[in-house]
């Protein structure tokens, strides 16, 4: 079962041009890929922007979690970033957010043994 954040994100393409997109109200899905098993990303909208978080994540700041508000740096292919800026969540399904994104970084070996549903049920 994906876990879905109501937020407003923010995309910010630090190496092209600065081109950030526009805030979407839509916020944001974590999933489990069906044919890979990765841990994606989602971005809801028209043409969904879809990132895989296993391959890409670079960093996390989190100093302002309990407002509701983190950035994930993502490193593209090609050697680009993007900044995903997330505001106005609900802190504690944005902890649970963080927290998967914290395991991605420190141990994504263990990350096929991981539910996403069993994460929601440890809140």
């Amino acid at each position: 079962m994906p876990i879905k954040i109501i937020c407003q994100v923010v995309v910010d393409y630090l190496q092209q041009q600065r081109k950030a997109t526009r805030p979407s109200k839509k916020g944001v899905i974590l999933r489990r890929d069906e044919k890979t098993q990765q841990i994606v990303l989602e971005l809801p909208k028209s043409t969904p922007t879809i990132f895989n978080l296993e391959e890409c994540v670079s960093k996390i700041y989190t100093n302002f979690v309990n407002d509701g508000k983190c950035t994930i740096e993502l490193l593209l292919p090609g050697g680009t970033y993007a900044n995903v800026l997330i505001s106005n969540a609900k802190p504690e399904e944005l902890k649970r957010l963080v927290d998967i994104v914290k395991s991605i970084l420190v141990s994504p070996q263990d990350l096929y043994d991981m539910s996403l549903d069993d994460e929601k049920e440890q809140e």
